[in-house]
């Protein structure tokens, strides 16, 4: 990504015929940035590692990014939690085995154990690799790279792979690399947050713009917080993505969402939006502002609820900050739910 991005790079790379992506994973904005410094080169995108001695598949990228294929006398198998294949389209686990396969980890029988598995589909005492990858296989028979299965977050009850939702932000064309990860809450709990490196040929694009797109293929709670556009990620000395240097995301970031509060529901619930989600008093917050969108799960929801009962004196419930969680939505349902004395 730093090479093609480099101001002598279409000059300098013009004559490239052939490409290799090892290591990393290789974004869709990195290979656009390959194709644009070298239109004439093949881009080949391998994947493995030292498990099964080297690279275990591969891809001739020539449109969206895969991992391809297994490589000669190799297999993958993308399989759930109870070793089953799962359907095309669906994230799994990958498993690698073949002529490549290691026998193992040197004076490490747990871990070998732990990672080494027989091969459930051969009759001939094959063992596969638990690569810990989540990949899918996808219409055109080649697997796509999700993220890892250690990186599986919970948030507001479900279980999310965040390779899936860098998957889908990095197809936007303003966009050329993605991080997705799980923030702590400063109120508690987690909340999702992404950071993007953007393409230098496509105008700025807004948060709002990007969260639209993304709720077109992803469901409301896969939907990130917060988005952060960086000129570069931060890496380790070994080029690694260096995620502890990533800054901390601005929960108010996008804040005043439609009008200003206006009536004294609205006001009281802005205010007890501010004081859960520990957000600054200074906040600008609009009728439009999304709990959940500022961070804000069940556990800080029953907060809201027995604030605002206890405050405006309205019958609300956990129910109730689900389905209307706009400032403006839930004041409206609390007008016409006070209780009467």
């Amino acid at each position: 990504d730093v090479l093609v991005r480099h101001d002598d790079a279409i000059t300098a790379l013009v004559s490239v015929r052939s490409w290799v992506s090892s290591g990393e994973a290789l974004s869709a904005g990195t290979a656009d940035g390959m194709r644009a410094v070298a239109p004439r080169a093949v881009l080949h995108n391998f994947y493995g590692s030292t498990e099964v001695t080297g690279d275990g598949t591969v891809a001739v990228v020539t449109g969206d990014v895969s991992i391809g294929v297994p490589v000669a006398n190799m297999t993958a198998r993308v399989l759930d939690a109870w070793l089953r294949p799962v359907p095309v389209g669906v994230a799994g686990e990958l498993y690698l085995g073949g002529v490549q396969l290691a026998d193992g980890y040197v004076a490490s029988a747990g871990l070998t154990a732990g990672r080494f598995v027989a091969d459930p589909f051969s009759d001939g005492g094959a063992r596969l690799y638990r690569t810990g990858d989540v990949v899918r296989w996808n219409s055109r028979g080649e697997l796509e790279y999700l993220g890892r299965s250690d990186d599986q977050v919970k948030i507001r009850g479900y279980r999310i792979e965040p390779g899936e939702i860098r998957a889908v932000l990095e197809q936007h064309p303003a966009v050329s690399g993605a991080v997705i990860t799980a923030v702590e809450h400063p109120a508690g709990g987690k909340y999702l947050a992404a950071y993007i490196t953007t393409s230098s040929t496509t105008d700025v694009v807004s948060f709002d713009v990007l969260r639209e797109y993304l709720a077109r293929s992803l469901p409301d709670y896969m939907v990130p917080t917060t988005l952060t556009s960086l000129d570069r990620f931060p890496v380790t000395a070994n080029g690694k993505l260096d995620r502890r240097a990533l800054p901390r995301p601005e929960l108010t970031a996008g804040a005043a969402d439609g009008r200003a509060p206006q009536t004294g529901t609205e006001i009281a619930l802005a205010g007890i939006f501010r004081d859960v989600l520990h957000l600054d008093d200074e906040t600008d917050l609009g009728v439009d502002n999304d709990f959940f969108r500022l961070g804000g799960h069940s556990l800080l929801a029953t907060r809201v609820v027995a604030r605002a009962n206890a405050l405006l004196g309205t019958a609300l419930t956990l129910r109730d900050v689900f389905d209307h969680p706009r400032i403006g939505e839930l004041a409206h349902i609390a007008d016409t739910t006070t209780t009467t004395t």
